[in-house]
């Protein structure tokens, strides 16, 4: 967060004081931070009108391109540089995003960074998912609640479809390749910033676990402009029965305001920093197949399945983006 503080004007909550070992008087890690005064953007959401709404968006806008201004190379967290003699110097050290640690995981010996490209950390996140499921099948370490057969032939299939991810790997992503590396936030939701009662922004929060990423996956619209496309505005007498208003209203709202607010973040980012357009607009293949690695499990494995089966048809492949959001 003093990174954030370093090199960026986005406004963040100020650490106190922090604990990064559990070897204290509580037992656990922890950080204090001061207090900041707001609400979440998604409470005041409704109420909020369109310019304002719009000069939020802007304001993402021109964070996202302060980050992506403070390139590095390497994937993994950011580390304040020990032996550097002065405190404003920082490194890429090993990764904790959550996927890293989470259940096991954190148990498990995989690499886990600094990584030098997009192959080896998306390897080692393959490597974690194929240690899950043959645990499960030469332990038989199974969901108490799933019948014990169904869950090994889940198991199974999984491991085809990790197979089938790793053999494409390198295709995608060739090893030995030099990239360029970014800070970004992967839940930059509307409950994770906070604004006054005039919806100004007093708070960008949830960056414990913020990782360097490849400009491929750093440069991707916000999460809270995420949704179908919706290009006419609802009618709210449409939805309206006895006096009352249809929740399916204000959804269809919602996706009518997140479409437009779209194009304002895009036109916006054109203008601050064309290069991040420019990395996301050519870069669907490889973010296709991060939501691969990212989604296998029950939901979403088979349609995981289908797209790989498609893949060598330059015709009928499709994007897996379009089915996963």
């Amino acid at each position: 967060m003093e990174y954030l503080r370093t090199f960026t004007n986005i406004p963040i909550p100020k650490v106190v004081r922090h604990s990064p070992s559990s070897k204290n008087e509580l037992g656990f890690e922890w950080i204090l931070m001061e207090f900041v005064h707001g609400t979440t953007l998604g409470e005041r959401w409704m109420e909020l009108p369109m310019t304002t709404k719009e000069r939020l968006v802007r304001q993402l806008a021109s964070f996202q391109a302060q980050l992506f201004a403070q390139q590095r190379h390497q994937i993994g967290n950011v580390y304040r540089a020990l032996s550097s003699p002065t405190p404003s110097e920082y490194s890429v050290g090993r990764i904790v995003s959550h996927e890293f640690f989470w259940a096991d995981h954190i148990h498990q010996t995989v690499p886990r960074g600094p990584f030098q490209n997009s192959h080896d950390w998306l390897s080692s996140r393959l490597a974690l998912l194929r240690l899950d499921q043959q645990r499960v099948l030469e332990s038989g370490n199974l969901d108490d609640s799933s019948d014990p057969e169904d869950e090994r032939e889940y198991a199974v299939f999984c491991l085809s479809v990790v197979q089938k991810l790793l053999e494409l790997l390198p295709r995608i992503f060739p090893p030995d390749t030099a990239e360029s590396t970014c800070l970004f936030h992967d839940d930059l939701s509307m409950y994770n910033i906070l604004v006054d009662e005039h919806g100004v922004l007093t708070a960008v929060l949830d960056w414990e676990c913020v990782p360097m990423l490849p400009l491929w996956r750093a440069c991707t619209i916000p999460d809270l402009l995420h949704g179908p496309e919706r290009h006419e505005k609802p009618s709210i007498e449409t939805f309206s029965y006895d006096g009352t208003i249809d929740q399916l209203y204000w959804e269809e709202l919602l996706e009518f305001e997140a479409t437009q607010l779209r194009t304002t973040f895009l036109d916006e980012m054109r203008r601050l920093c064309p290069e991040w357009v420019q990395a996301m607009e050519r870069t669907e293949l490889q973010r296709d197949f991060d939501k691969a690695v990212a989604y296998i499990d029950e939901l979403w494995v088979k349609e995981i399945k289908k797209w790989l089966d498609d893949f060598e048809d330059e015709e009928t492949r499709w994007s897996l983006g379009t089915r996963i959001h």
